[in-house]
């Protein structure tokens, strides 16, 4: 029965209805747990900085405040702060929902042809349901409620966004480099990565941790040439359009915000929060100290 009913959806049809269904069931469990009221460490200063727009602590966080804010000022009856944490919650599931497309995605690479070709594998059979779902479900659940990002999930903080524009970053990227060249759609894969990539550093920093995966990924499937560089060159304006985030930083602090950290209305301020530099005084004031910092990293 399972099987004739599965044959009636296409591959991608399922994919969606099983992505939606994982981010709507894990909605509903985050909200259930929400934390009702100020969390730890940087949860009061994050909600005042999204509800007020003003400007977070270094690197600034611009993308986490422009949809904080927005978020925060919808009339859903909420305290604020109980706003905030279920707004973590949203972008907990959405990021499951591309993490499980990025699972089937890999999976399918695995089971069938490199360069993947969706014609191919358009209908639905047991195999296929074994092979790629059942594994990539798994997965995404056992994230999910894992310790870690569970707790991302309940209160507010830019590691939420930063679960989803990671995952999207990583799935458009896979969908960039493996789907046939034949498909128009390659070339609207990378634009979209490259655009969630810029913005996926205007919310944190630490993406830069994927770059090198990234580039080493992206030259050994294109190679070392001219033809190489110039898509490098193309993608490079989207990412621009999507890191120009920060321009809300100088602008927004040169109106005095309530929250006005760092005060980066100049381009010397800028450059200072975008380093952390108030931050390196902890690290970089003695030998000690740096022993200490480097022990906790």
């Amino acid at each position: 029965m399972l099987i004739n009913l599965t044959q009636t959806f296409t591959r991608n049809k399922l994919e969606y209805i099983l992505g939606l269904l994982i981010s709507f069931t894990s909605l509903i469990i985050y909200s259930m747990t929400s934390c009702p009221t100020v969390n730890f460490i940087d949860s009061g200063e994050l909600a005042t900085v999204a509800y007020t727009l003003g400007i977070a602590h270094p690197t600034g966080y611009p993308l986490f405040t422009i949809l904080g804010y927005v978020f925060s000022h919808l009339p859903l009856g909420l305290r604020i702060i109980q706003q905030l944490n279920f707004l973590a919650g949203i972008f907990c599931s959405i990021g499951l929902f591309f993490f499980f497309r990025l699972l089937v995605f890999l999976i399918s690479i695995i089971f069938y042809n490199r360069n993947l070709r969706y014609s191919e594998i358009i209908l639905i059979d047991k195999k296929l349901l074994i092979q790629i779902y059942l594994p990539a479900i798994f997965g995404t659940l056992t994230l999910g409620f894992s310790e870690t990002f569970w707790s991302q999930a309940i209160s507010v903080e830019v590691y939420s966004l930063h679960i989803l524009l990671l995952s999207a970053t990583l799935y458009l990227f896979l969908k960039a480099v493996y789907v046939s060249n034949e498909l128009r759609m390659k070339g609207s894969y990378w634009l979209a990565f490259a655009y969630v990539l810029g913005l996926s550093f205007t919310n944190h920093m630490t993406t830069i941790l994927i770059i090198p995966a990234v580039m080493y990924l992206f030259l050994y499937e294109n190679g070392f040439n001219r033809k190489t560089f110039r898509k490098l060159f193309l993608i490079v304006v989207p990412f621009i359009f999507g890191i120009s985030v920060y321009l809300f930083l100088p602008l927004r602090s040169s109106q005095g915000p309530l929250l006005n950290w760092g005060n980066p209305n100049d381009i010397e301020k800028l450059l200072w929060h975008l380093g952390g530099k108030v931050y390196r005084v902890w690290l970089f004031s003695s030998t000690e100290s740096a022993v200490k910092q480097f022990n906790y990293f």
